[in-house]
């Protein structure tokens, strides 16, 4: 995640992630994390295949990350 996205201060400052829940429902963090529904039609195609390799995260993981970024994070 750092390559392309920052989280309090570390990362990639171009695409920060602090306060991404409060920005996103439940559902849209998965979709903007894995690549799919919505998020695909807004991203450009060479990300959403980058990111489609999420959906194979077991999903109490996939669960743990999107928990993590909406709790405010």
């Amino acid at each position: 995640c750092p390559t392309c996205h920052a989280l309090g201060g570390s990362g990639n400052p171009r695409h920060p992630l602090d306060g991404v829940g409060r920005r996103r429902t439940p559902g849209e963090l998965r979709e903007w994390i894995t690549g799919t529904g919505g998020a695909a039609k807004d991203l450009p195609a060479t990300i959403v295949e980058r990111k489609r390799r999420y959906t194979e995260l077991p999903g109490d993981d996939l669960d743990a990350l999107c928990a993590y970024l909406g709790a405010g994070n």
